[in-house]
């Protein structure tokens, strides 16, 4: 029997941290209702994460992702590394090969975790995120999901740098 345990509360994606060690990225979201994931990019700062529809799971998909398990896989870092463990009813893939239920099996950053959707034996959407080490300095993680869009402080400092000072 694996234990798993459960997360209480829920954190905002990338968050400053001081265990901050990693994170997941989603690089693909392909599924007919086009509904998009919470975020797109979670952090990994805690010994586990779990990833699933429920409210309690700190890499959190949409309740509408009906064929992504309430609790559908475990990142764990601890001695012995980085691990994953499928405790899902429909499997999880790791770099394309499907991980044997319930087994912990050893990952390295850069590897793709996929999240599929089946119907009648074909491929009918997925989820696929990347294990990435933390891309930024601990102490100025981001507190926000990761955007490329520039803060209110940064765009008045644009603009009156790039308009000519009126007389």
């Amino acid at each position: 029997t694996v234990r798993v345990r459960s997360f209480r509360r829920l954190r905002s994606p990338l968050m400053a941290d001081s265990s901050l060690w990693g994170k997941l990225v989603v690089t693909n979201w392909s599924i007919a209702s086009n509904e998009r994931p919470c975020a797109a990019s979670y952090a990994l700062t805690g010994g586990q994460e779990v990833c699933g529809r429920t409210c309690t799971s700190s890499i959190r998909l949409s309740q509408s992702a009906t064929w992504v398990s309430n609790r559908h896989f475990v990142i764990q870092r601890d001695a012995e590394g980085v691990r994953i463990l499928d405790i899902s009813q429909y499997g999880t893939w790791l770099n394309g090969s499907m991980l044997q239920p319930h087994r912990w099996k050893t990952i390295e950053f850069n590897d793709e975790i996929e999240v599929r959707a089946m119907k009648e034996g074909q491929l009918a959407g997925s989820v696929k995120f990347r294990l990435e080490l933390p891309t930024q300095p601990l102490s100025t993680a981001p507190t926000q999901p990761l955007s490329t869009a520039p803060t209110p402080l940064e765009r008045s400092m644009s603009s009156e740098m790039g308009s000519p000072k009126r007389q």
